[in-house]
């Protein structure tokens, strides 16, 4: 017997074949025809040769060879202490440091985590143009001083050297005449070298007494020059004083090649000239002698600070002592000043 389908069954056979079934794709269109090349334009001007720039300093001759060894002598090279790459230290004492401090104005974020001595290119601008303008320095702008706010020096070339050769800020720091200041440590004081201070003649402590001081700048060799002028002179003694070295004696030998060429000498011979730095010495071992007595310095041959509570004019003459004693330059960087300073320090303590 035949089994009948139903209507409904069949019918939506039909729609799923209908459905499923699509018709052929059409006809893929055909690409149009491409258009003919421009013509070439003309052939420009011919460059420089490859190396012409490189060769403005990597030349045939030894310049940078030379430069080179003269820093080999130089402070910088031989003792720059390098492995202090914490802040606020390695803003001075590292090349990343440094770059990062004219960079931002500021110390480092943080500690340089692979730090690297002074060297060519923590002064000069090295392949910024390739060109001779990359012996430009990193900075000439005017500095603003840490120890003394509101004070800035302006030392031309030198204005980079007194990025760091400055004083570091002093805590507590006392006002003459004012309340007592506490002593925590043996190294009281505003670090070494602070001789952006004794040149431009600011930052410290005026005591009245029979000098008149008359503070501002004393920049040997002209206020556009600075300290290359004296530090970076004709090389003495194999060029360990002079040039890169920047130092400014070898041997026992005082270079005094920028003092004869700067216009202002002819005939100096070393640099205790008119008897300068042997004054200065006198005072700063007299003032000495005035600061043990109060008790504020140790007892020879040491010169550290002694831990107490201090009439704020004692202070104020230790660091007198002090920022004279680490310029290093026994009243050089700036004379009048200097011993317009210590005289009246010294009338102060006696």
């Amino acid at each position: 017997m035949r089994r009948r389908v139903p209507v409904l069954a069949g019918a939506a056979m039909l729609a799923f074949v209908l459905a499923g079934c699509e018709g052929p794709a059409g006809p893929t269109g055909t690409a149009g025809p491409t258009g003919p090349a421009g013509p070439a334009g003309p052939q420009g001007p011919a460059g420089p040769a490859g190396n012409s720039t490189c060769q403005e300093c990597h030349a045939s001759d030894t310049r940078i060879v030379v430069k080179e060894l003269q820093y080999r002598f130089s402070v910088h090279y031989l003792g720059g202490h390098y492995d202090r790459n914490e802040a606020p230290c390695a803003a001075c004492h590292t090349h990343e440091g440094f770059i990062e401090r004219i960079a931002t104005g500021a110390e480092t974020a943080g500690p340089i985590d692979d730090p690297s001595p002074q060297g060519c290119r923590t002064c000069h601008q090295i392949h910024s143009t390739y060109t001779d303008s990359d012996f430009a320095l990193t900075s000439t702008t005017p500095v603003s001083l840490w120890y003394a706010p509101g004070e800035t020096v302006d030392f031309g070339e030198g204005n980079l050297c007194a990025q760091c050769h400055q004083a570091r800020p002093v805590s507590p720091l006392p006002t003459i005449g004012g309340p007592d200041v506490t002593v925590t440590s043996s190294r009281y004081g505003g670090h070494h070298s602070p001789v952006a201070e004794v040149m431009g003649g600011v930052g410290l402590f005026e005591f009245t007494g029979g000098a008149t001081i008359d503070g501002g700048p004393f920049v040997h060799g002209g206020p556009n020059v600075g300290c290359p002028k004296c530090h970076m002179a004709t090389p003495i003694n194999g060029a360990q004083a002079g040039g890169h070295s920047l130092n400014m004696e070898a041997d026992g030998d005082d270079n005094v090649n920028g003092c004869n060429s700067s216009g202002c000498h002819s005939t100096v011979e070393d640099f205790d000239k008119y008897g300068v730095q042997s004054e200065v010495q006198s005072k700063l071992d007299q003032l000495a002698t005035l600061l043990r007595a109060k008790g504020i310095m140790a007892a020879a041959p040491s010169v550290s600070s002694v831990a107490g509570t201090w009439p704020a004019n004692v202070a104020a003459a230790f660091l007198n002592w002090q920022m004279i004693t680490e310029d290093k330059s026994l009243g050089i960087h700036n004379p009048p000043y200097v011993l317009d300073v210590l005289q009246n320090t010294i009338g102060a303590m006696q």
